[in-house]
């Protein structure tokens, strides 16, 4: 009496396909005002957020843990706030212009008799941009004061600059300044309705704009080409421009919105009310943002964590060979009896496989022996 057994070696082909890796946004924490929040900063490394409220404002500031480390009321409303690197220094644009030490001390102010509706910080702390309800935006040395001033078409609801200070961009009624640090402008575009976002990334490669026509546009800093523009759902209140071209956008209906430099769509969430600012590290690992009225919000999320699909194996029977091998007269039953072999049914195809898949691989194998023993003779 003989019997055969098959080796049988099964091949799992483990594919993750197009598209199975995604950015999206996690939160780290949220914290809830008593008034509706107006803007949202971060510092270049992400490592401090500041928060400015409505009404009898004030200026908010965190670590990256979220832990608040002070704030400071203002009487009126803080309508743009600004940090440089490691949170040296916290730009506060209200009825007045205030800087701040990371530890909350009062460094210096500066007084236009405007309010200061948006500012913005070199990394190093040195220069304060300012856009005003003037009509102006002004270049400032902190501590000392004025550099240069120029008017625009209306009053200047944002401002940025570049991270070598070499560049400061405006948004103003329907137009994008960008001057150089002369106080020169280099290009201007009326491309727009209602510019009331406007950023430099980092390395001042890029200009992104939001407008009140409910779009997104994006411009070689240099030539001061449109690169291209994306329409939005609603009037997009903020903008900001990381150094690898992530471009973050909130809207007024309360979608906050991740751009590709080439201008695809990377991931979006919907808040409880309308986004009223953003902020994005300079890295684009992390994004600061705040909601409006009904939100009353401010926000760290942590960016580009991967969104992994479960992998789909398929399977590959082949067979590797047959033995003849002799079969005994009797086998053991689970329990330990003696019981002849020709009580035993023969084991089918069915028996289940063990199957050992090693995460990472693209192709992996798994070897199984299935053992057909033929029926006696």
């Amino acid at each position: 009496m003989i019997g055969r057994v098959v080796v049988v070696v099964l091949l799992l082909s483990v594919s993750w396909g197009a598209g199975a890796q995604e950015m999206r946004g996690e939160m780290i924490w949220e914290e809830t005002f008593g008034g509706e929040v107006l803007t949202a900063s971060i510092s270049p490394d992400g490592s401090h957020m500041a928060f400015g409220t409505k009404g009898n404002g004030a200026l908010y500031f965190y670590d990256i843990n979220g832990t608040r480390l002070w704030d400071h009321p203002t009487g009126c409303p803080v309508f743009g706030s600004a940090i440089s690197e490691n949170g040296a220094y916290v730009v506060q644009g209200a009825e007045k212009v205030r800087v701040f030490t990371r530890e909350g001390a009062h460094d210096w102010q500066w007084d236009s008799g405007f309010f200061a509706y948006s500012v913005a910080v070199s990394p190093d702390g040195k220069y304060i941009v300012v856009g005003s309800d003037n009509k102006k935006v002004y270049l400032l040395e902190r501590g000392v004061g004025e550099i240069w001033q120029n008017e625009t078409v209306d009053d200047v609801r944002a401002v940025s600059i570049s991270g070598d200070s070499e560049y400061i961009a405006a948004g103003a009624g329907n137009n994008v300044y960008l001057f150089a640090r002369n106080g020169t402008l280099l290009w201007e575009h009326p491309t727009a309705k209602g510019i009331s976002g406007v950023a430099l990334s980092p390395d001042g490669r890029l200009v992104a704009s939001g407008s009140q026509d409910y779009r997104v546009h994006l411009y070689d800093r240099a030539s001061g080409d449109l690169l291209w523009e994306h329409k939005t759902g609603n009037r997009v209140h903020s903008v900001s421009v990381a150094n690898n071209g992530t471009i973050a956008a909130g809207a007024e209906d309360r979608w906050i919105s991740l751009f590709s430099e080439a201008g695809e769509e990377l991931w979006r969430e919907k808040m409880a009310a309308k986004v009223s600012s953003v902020s994005l590290s300079g890295d684009g690992a992390s994004l600061a943002f705040s909601t409006g009225s009904g939100g009353n919000c401010g926000f760290l999320y942590a960016l580009g964590v991967p969104v992994v699909e479960e992998p789909v194996p398929t399977a590959i029977l082949e067979t590797i060979g047959t033995t003849e091998i002799p079969e005994a007269e009797t086998t053991e039953a689970p329990g330990g009896e003696q019981v002849a072999a020709a009580e035993l049914e023969e084991i089918g195809e069915g028996i289940p496989l063990p199957a050992l898949v090693a995460g990472g691989s693209a192709l992996v194998a798994v070897g199984a022996a299935l053992v057909l023993l033929g029926r006696r003779k």
